[in-house]
């Protein structure tokens, strides 16, 4: 991540600023979608992760007070920077009401997962050591978690649970991320 990224993303996110209440959020939405969409998963672990994900952000909706636009595939093959100044493209999933960073968190693990071939272990590395350039957001690994599941949500949806190799992959890996996020949640929260 550049800093021309990140600094697109913090100006995007602080333009478009929305405080609504959490159920009225497309990030709701998601979840709502997600849960009924669980049912097309064949495993079971996955299945529990995910929704033991879903039930922390609903018992912690605190965490969410501001929501914000989202361009929804930010990555580096959807973006260009020419003089200093990140252009996106490619709009067909932007959001209105994802919770804040949810660009960042998409850049970051995409970039890992196809460019880097990272595994969790790899992800999550990465993720401390982001998280450490990160101080003024509150509430980081929350935000993480709902971008994971928002994520996942996309995907059910899109192919009712019928997985190919490289996207059982990523739920394994996504999985894997919202649990050590969680234990994360419950040491420092």
């Amino acid at each position: 991540l550049s800093p021309e990224v990140l600094d697109f993303i913090k100006d995007f996110n602080n333009r478009t600023k929305l405080d609504i209440p959490f159920d009225n959020s497309d990030f709701t939405h998601s979840l709502i979608r997600l849960k009924q969409n669980l049912k097309f998963l064949n495993d079971k672990g996955l299945t529990k992760t995910f929704m033991d994900g879903v039930n922390l952000i609903e018992d912690n909706k605190e965490c969410f007070k501001e929501f914000c636009a989202s361009h929804g595939d930010l990555t580096a093959w959807n973006s260009f920077i020419v003089d200093g100044n990140l252009f996106a493209f490619d709009l067909e999933y932007f959001k209105k009401s994802n919770p804040l960073l949810w660009d960042f968190f998409h850049f970051f693990t995409q970039d890992l997962l196809y460019n880097g071939y990272a595994d969790s272990d790899k992800i999550y590395c990465e993720y401390l050591n982001v998280k450490n350039t990160l101080p003024e957001v509150r509430h980081l690994d929350y935000l993480y978690i709902a971008y994971l599941l928002v994520i996942v949500d996309f995907y059910l949806n899109r192919d009712k649970g019928i997985l190919n190799e490289r996207l059982g992959s990523c739920f394994a890996i996504w999985s894997e991320l919202i649990k050590r996020l969680m234990n994360n949640v419950k040491e420092i929260y």
